[in-house]
């Protein structure tokens, strides 16, 4: 094996889940606050990261304007969430894309001047061909968004003619962006048409993601935004928040505590920062709205994807930070009071602890998974920040108070020394011990892990390197958690040089014999001094009077075997054919100390 041990790059930080809060906006608004509409095919993705965020890059090919200006057949755009090496964020509410899908879609421009769908997932329309032939186009909002119908608002509707639909579309994209707030704008209807649905029978799960954290008794500390809400005030958007966080706090047959952590003045909400609240929209990132229709607010969570538990038979993974951000611009919109704003507080931060919806059928039979706080569309009943059975029942699957394994061992792990002896113990509490110790990823040469959750080794290479370890108890529950560690090599302390001086001067005693006289005739280029060549220091190569570290790597890989002794035969001083490790820091002791 190689000396370098790379660390794996198995910690991904991301995914944020975010759930969104959608009022419908019609075809009609979409169409006239959109700086251009387009049909094409998607091509393909490619993730980067920007400011600890992260986002998708969408290549689609440009078959058909039917409004404003793009600067080529082929554009790209920059969707919120996406996955890029060692990170990976995903969005709810924000629009999914494969390579090869037929899209209509409702573009905007972001601040940075790029182009993204307007009001996220509403600004994108599948089209598919159904089984007569006719080419239908389907608006998704996800699993994660909610739904808010004003008095007087329709639900979405599901697959719809794309003639239909092109057709309403020209006809609006010819007008201006509707200007009046309050009242909700005319618009000609969709087809009426069953919207889409996912039936369920009790509250889901999101994204599989879970604060560990819980099953430590530790709460979760959110910053709050010290603006407060520009149309609530501070005190009662402050309030909003911390009677969302008492609901989801006091149950008594949940672990999990949610609490305010006192204010904030720092806008950014990158992966690896705090738990945190915030109030309009400080980055822009949320399409403003048009007639009191839009977004009002986008809430999620970062996983590590690493660090997974088992119990209730699910996997779940680590959720690293939560966050709420609330949206700008709804001013003189009637559904934005303080107790509105604390139900959607409610519903966001459950998806934020993880929960999916109770149910997503809109004309839901079951009266407890309706009146679910969790439920698809919002209540607006004056119910406030408050949950309901079906919710309580889905926080107590979650966080239960019988709290699973949890491993307890710090990260990073002590560091080491190459070839010398090394030992950590882990250890952990929770679920049911004993617990039953495994490495399922990761390794480093010459270290093993005993069942009883003992590392010990000699450390055969040098560098960086990681180890996934899991701990099982007696149920099969379990917790699994990576690990860093760094081994070096070790540090040598160069000895003092001495001076050996005689005590006395011998004097030599020299009797000369006479002896022939022997002449010879040398020519000027001719040496009769031969000057041995020295031997080269341990660790020399090159015999340069020094040893470098690529020369302590290269005796290294020999003493393993990755090498030929030919490659550096000055580490072998005994002659034995075999580098040991008394030779290796014998050639560290000559780096330190320099060649004699």
């Amino acid at each position: 094996m190689r000396l370098r041990v790379a660390a794996l790059l198995a910690l991904l930080y991301a995914p944020p889940a975010r759930a969104t809060v959608f009022v419908p906006m019609s075809v009609e608004d979409l169409a006239r606050s959109s700086a251009a509409i387009v049909i094409g095919t998607v091509h393909d993705l490619t993730g980067i990261e920007e400011r600890g965020r992260v986002f998708t890059l969408v290549s689609v090919a440009v078959e058909q304007t039917l409004s404003g200006e793009l600067p080529g057949s082929t554009i790209t755009l920059k969707e919120n969430g996406g996955s890029v090496p060692g990170r990976q964020e995903v969005i709810f509410g924000a629009p999914r894309f494969q390579p090869g899908e037929h899209v209509l879609l409702f573009l905007t421009v972001r601040p940075d001047g790029s182009l993204r769908t307007n009001q996220l997932a509403q600004g994108k329309f599948s089209i598919e061909t159904d089984t007569a032939g006719v080419p239908r186009a389907t608006q998704r909002f996800g699993s994660g968004s909610l739904v808010v119908i004003p008095p007087g608002g329709t639900p979405p509707s599901g697959p719809v003619p794309l003639d239909e639909l092109l057709s309403i579309v020209r006809n609006a994209a010819r007008g201006a962006v509707a200007t009046a707030v309050g009242a909700a704008p005319p618009h000609t209807p969709l087809p009426a048409t069953a919207a889409p649905s996912e039936v369920t029978s009790q509250f889901t799960l999101l994204n599989n993601g879970r604060f560990f954290e819980a099953d430590l008794g530790m709460p979760l500390n959110f910053l709050i935004d010290g603006r407060g809400d520009a149309i609530l005030g501070f005190d009662a958007s402050r309030q909003a928040m911390d009677d969302a966080f008492a609901a989801w706090t006091n149950v008594e047959t949940a672990s999990l505590i949610l609490a305010d952590g006192g204010l904030t003045d720092d806008p950014t909400n990158a992966c690896d920062g705090p738990h945190k609240v915030r109030f309009n929209d400080p980055e822009n990132e949320i399409p403003p709205p048009v007639n009191c229709t839009g977004t009002l607010g986008v809430g999620g969570l970062c996983v590590d994807t690493a660090e997974t538990k088992v119990f209730n038979e699910m996997t779940f993974q680590h959720a690293t930070r939560a966050a709420l951000t609330l949206a700008n611009g709804w001013q003189g919109c009637s559904l934005w009071t303080a107790c509105n704003v604390a139900e959607i507080a409610t519903h966001e931060i459950g998806h934020a602890i993880g929960l999916g919806h109770s149910s997503e059928k809109q004309f839901e039979s079951d009266p407890v998974l309706r009146d679910a706080t969790m439920y698809y569309l919002a209540h607006f009943d004056g119910r406030c920040a408050n949950i309901r059975s079906d919710d309580v029942e889905g926080l107590s699957f979650l966080y239960p108070t019988a709290t699973p394994p949890t491993i307890t061992t710090a990260n990073p792990l002590p560091s080491g020394l190459v070839f010398q002896a090394y030992s950590v113990s882990f250890a952990a509490i929770g679920g049911t011990p004993p617990y039953t110790w495994d490495l399922v990823g990761g390794n480093f040469p010459g270290l093993t892990l005993s069942t009883d959750g003992v590392l010990s080794g000699r450390p055969a290479a040098i560098g960086p390197g990681s180890l996934h370890v899991m701990a099982t108890d007696s149920k099969g529950d379990s917790h699994a958690k990576q690990f860093d560690i760094q081994v070096d090599l070790p540090t040598v302390t160069p000895s003092p040089s001495r001076t050996s001086t005689p005590s006395t001067t011998p004097t030599p005693s020299v009797t000369l014999t006479p002896s022939p006289t022997l002449t010879a005739s040398l020519t000027p280029s001719t040496s009769l001094t031969s000057t041995p060549r020295p031997t080269p220091c341990p660790g020399d190569c090159n015999t340069d009077g020094t040893v470098t570290v690529d020369e302590l790597i290269k005796g290294v890989n020999i003493a393993l075997g990755t090498l030929q002794l030919s490659e550096c035969m000055s580490f072998d001083a005994s002659g034995d054919r075999i580098v040991t490790v008394d030779e290796i820091v014998k050639a560290v002791q000559a780096a330190l100390s320099g060649c004699t």
